[in-house]
């Protein structure tokens, strides 16, 4: 068996931090890297920038989503590419299929913004996720903005028990503080909005790790990929 390391991030603007995350991609430690909120539209061409080791799959912002982009190494088969720009799940969210060593995996990429339903939401991901072969594994990794450390936000959490799926991030992925006016005090906010779902048992690890440039942290992980058993 081997691993398959990837990293997520919810950048605020990509233009903004594009030397921060060349330096990222420059490493060329891992095999995928999920970007939300790009704020990229379509002003912006598709050769805005370029790397050795990885093809870039994007989708644009629209006006109400931020814009999502994947950096994958070239050596990958892709059996599909699907960025949702005229799908019938209109959620914000690009589909990409892996094959590796004769397996299929499958990757969703989506981004669910502050102010869209929650249920609606997960409504449509499941429409989605009900399209795919679900006796492959299916990996949802993104910032869906619903907090899994707030015990009276429990939209997510049954969503992922009614479909067998599990968050493989335990630790907080956005920490802020907050000024309260009336004690005039900051208070420190602590949310696990970035998640990364899976249907099997394949994650081997995740962490959590602050970043310098975003109020979001780093969600990395590693993924057992199993060998074809002859």
């Amino acid at each position: 068996d081997s691993s398959f390391s990837f990293l997520h991030l919810n950048i605020n603007s990509l233009i903004n931090h594009l030397h921060e995350l060349d330096t990222i991609l420059r490493t060329n430690k891992f095999e995928m890297i999920f970007i939300n909120e790009t704020k990229h539209d379509g002003s912006i061409p598709f050769s805005f920038y370029s790397n050795k080791y990885y093809r870039i799959i994007r989708r644009d912002k629209s006006r109400r989503s931020g814009g999502l982009l994947i950096f994958i190494k070239k050596h990958y088969n892709l059996s599909i590419v699907d960025i949702g720009a005229e799908s019938r799940f209109d959620i914000e969210y690009i589909h990409l299929q892996l094959k590796i060593h004769k397996k299929k995996y499958n990757f969703i990429a989506c981004y669910k913004p502050p102010v869209d339903d929650d249920n609606i939401f997960l409504n449509i991901l499941d429409s989605l996720l009900y399209s795919i072969d679900l006796d492959d594994p299916v990996f949802i990794i993104g910032d869906l903005n619903m907090d899994l450390l707030n015990n009276l936000n429990v939209n997510l959490s049954n969503y992922l028990n009614d479909n067998g799926l599990v968050n493989f991030v335990y630790k907080p992925t956005r920490i802020k503080s907050i000024f309260i006016k009336n004690t005039n005090e900051f208070k420190c906010s602590e949310t696990l909005i970035d998640v990364v779902l899976h249907n099997y048992d394949l994650i081997v690890s995740t962490h959590s790790i602050p970043c310098s440039f975003s109020d979001h942290n780093f969600v990395s992980g590693n993924i057992k990929i199993k060998k074809e058993r002859h």
